[in-house]
């Protein structure tokens, strides 16, 4: 959409993308929608919930790989992607190398979820 400069309540249709062309865009200019998609999905099925997770400076787990934390054995919680700037790991495996800075999206119980938090966070 295009806003005129002197009414910007008034929006001119310019061009219709497809659901998957947006996602597509999104995912070019850097605004990844994974973690949306999830929480959309936790929406539909009870008793699972959707979090992020932040490696940060210091994490005993910063420069490690992911296997190392064993989430799913310890807390019954997955790790299904990590988002670092703009880019985004889905499905990362357990040789994928953890970094201070990465977002890990976890699917699971809440219990779970903080439980993967309390892994990383050491």
């Amino acid at each position: 959409m295009v806003y005129p400069g002197d009414d910007p309540d008034e929006a001119q249709l310019v061009l219709r993308l497809t659901s998957q062309e947006a996602d597509t865009l999104a995912e070019i200019l850097g605004a990844p929608r994974i973690a949306e998609r999830f929480a959309d999905l936790t929406r539909e099925v009870p008793g699972l919930s959707a979090g992020q997770v932040e490696v940060r400076p210091g994490s005993p787990f910063a420069d490690r790989p992911l296997g190392d934390t064993r989430p799913r054995t310890r807390t019954g919680a997955s790790i299904v992607a990590v988002v670092r700037g703009d880019d985004v790991i889905a499905s990362p495996g357990p040789s994928q190398p953890l970094e201070a800075g990465d977002i890990l999206v976890v699917i699971g119980t809440h219990e779970g979820i903080v439980g993967v938090q309390r892994i990383i966070q050491g």
